[in-house]
């Protein structure tokens, strides 16, 4: 060994050096970290969209206590449903044309037109197909890309529902396309949107006052375009929606044509939200048909929204006016406290009551039918919500206030009813070590009235999944899913009462990364009606969802 300090000449001391070396990577290195970064970012966001667009995804969340209100049995691309919400049904925050198709089926098109946001600059395509008894075929095709041409915010999706099958007896034929645009121009971007419906039915997926014995199809077709010029301070919308219903038995086709014009904007200060706009509506139709809600005859609709949040508390408040005469009004607030949160709401319907006791016999022109009108008045709630690691938990009690007519002998009845209602909708997880259990549970009773017994005083909905989480994002999973009602009358059918009904499903499959999943099912395992009606038989069916990045 050598002591170094000998080395030094005579006089000098070690001393100590800071030197900055620059290390640089690559352009390649980064750009590989850049693709690994925002591929993990997509696949986060396949993830949620998964969950999203899900045929187990609910009309609405578990944890609303009120989601059993409208209670539905559906698949991928069939339903049948109990839809008793007073909301009115819209699409880009206009309401749908009326239809007299029962509002679940309204519904679950709606819930497929529902597009999440996708930001990415990476073309994204997805499968969802699936094939089984009863000819059952399906494909859901999506296509999605973002910042086209390398232009910020220029977007394009394209939508393509095919399906065959059996629903409600009859064939549930279908071929659905969407096409999506978004166009920067600076200051102001332009949105479209143009879909197109070609659907068969059974004609117990009309509205109950039209069902007959035997069952006929039902074609429905119909188009809508939407456009809007967005700015920051102004954003306009224009709507054109037609929809045809056409049967063999009709006396006629069916036409439904509305335009809309919507102008307003959500702004944000601070923690103040503020929304105005103004809705009017041009609306054709040769028939007298169920009413979506109180205003939906509406020609113009005003619509002021105030909300405003801090630190765990809300609290909005909103008004619509239609034809400047018709109002209701709603406001709510709510509180989260730690693991707790508590909140109370108000909806009342200031409209001029007007029965609507009758409605177009589309069996026999010229004819009219008796219609049994409930329509809700006002509905007061308290909410309480509870969110723990492993159990989310939302509870509501409320009290309804519904105005109810019909035709007695030709003579015109009309009494209240203010039933109490109890909601409850609750998540479970438990981490088990060797697999997960996830229990999902929401259901609804309302207290019984005679004039209302068309409502089931008890319904829900729920499943039971069990998944074990594998390695490199594949899991395997089995679930249990059922729907049920307890007993009630179809007033719209004389002498058909409806004893307690529940229909379930089974599913087992598999997790292949977080791009594709496959599973096998059994719909309705009881061979079991539901609704008053049997959706599908006891049948085995398997499916795949698979998501390309291209």
């Amino acid at each position: 060994s050598h002591d170094l300090f000998s080395l030094l000449p005579d006089g000098y001391t070690p001393g100590m050096y800071e030197v900055e070396i620059a290390v640089y990577q690559s352009e390649k290195v980064m750009a590989k970290q850049d693709e690994h970064k925002l591929k993990a970012e997509i696949e986060d966001w396949i993830v949620a969209d998964k969950g999203r667009t899900s045929a187990q995804q609910p009309i609405r969340g578990y944890l609303d206590p009120w989601a059993a209100e409208d209670l539905a049995y559906k698949t991928a691309n069939n339903i049948s449903g109990l839809m008793k919400g007073a909301s009115a049904l819209r699409l880009h925050n206009m309401e749908v044309p009326q239809s007299l198709l029962e509002p679940s089926q309204q519904r679950l098109w709606l819930q497929s037109m529902q597009d999440s946001e996708y930001p990415y600059p990476v073309l994204l395509t997805s499968l969802a197909a699936g094939m089984g008894e009863l000819d059952n075929r399906y494909a859901l095709v999506r296509l999605k890309r973002n910042d086209i041409f390398g232009i910020k915010g220029m977007y394009y999706g394209l939508d393509l529902d095919l399906a065959n099958a059996q629903w409600l007896a009859k064939s549930a034929a279908q071929t659905n396309t969407r096409h999506s645009l978004s166009l920067p121009f600076g200051w102001l971007k332009v949105n479209l949107e143009y879909a197109d419906i070609a659907q068969n039915h059974s004609s117990i997926s009309l509205d109950p006052v039209y069902w007959r014995s035997p069952l006929s199809d039902v074609e429905r077709t119909g188009a809508y375009l939407w456009t809007q010029v967005a700015t920051n301070w102004l954003d306009l919308d224009f709507a054109r929606r037609r929809e045809t219903l056409r049967s063999a038995d009709f006396a006629g086709n069916i036409r439904n044509l509305i335009y809309q014009l919507r102008a307003g904007k959500d702004i944000q200060i601070g923690n103040w939200d503020l929304a105005a706009h103004w809705i009017q509506a041009w609306r054709e139709n040769d028939f007298t048909l169920p009413r979506i809600s109180y205003q939906s005859e509406y020609k113009s609709l005003a619509e002021l929204k105030l909300g405003y949040q801090h630190q765990g508390f809300k609290a909005n408040a909103g008004m619509q006016l239609a034809d400047l005469e018709e109002a209701i009004l709603d406001a709510d607030l709510a509180y989260q406290f730690g693991i707790f949160s508590v909140g109370m709401g108000l909806k009342t319907d200031l409209s001029t009551y007007q029965p609507h006791v009758s409605v177009s016999d589309i069996y026999t022109a010229g004819n009219m039918l008796d219609y049994r009108d409930i329509r809700q008045r006002r509905k007061a709630s308290l909410e309480l919500g509870l969110n723990l690691s492993n159990l989310q938990l939302g509870i509501g009690l409320g009290n309804e206030l519904y105005k109810i007519s019909f035709l007695d002998n030709g003579q015109l009845v009309e009494t209240d009813a203010s039933p109490i209602v109890i909601g409850m909708g609750a998540i479970y997880e438990k981490d088990w070590q060797v697999l997960s259990t996830i229990l999902r549970h929401n259901m609804l009773w309302m207290q019984e009235i005679d004039q209302m017994r068309d409502n089931p005083a008890l319904r829900g909905f729920g499943e039971l999944e069990l998944r074990r989480d594998l390695a490199h994002n594949n899991a395997i999973f089995a679930a249990l899913g059922y729907t049920f009602h307890s007993s009630y009358i179809n007033l719209a059918v004389p002498a058909d009462a409806l004893e307690f009904s529940l229909v379930a499903n089974a599913r087992i499959g598999v997790q292949i990364s977080k791009l594709f999943d496959l599973e096998v099912s059994i719909l309705n395992i009881g061979d079991n009606y539901i609704f008053g009606v049997q959706p599908v038989p006891v049948s085995l069916h398997a499916g795949l969802r698979w998501y390309f990045l291209n």
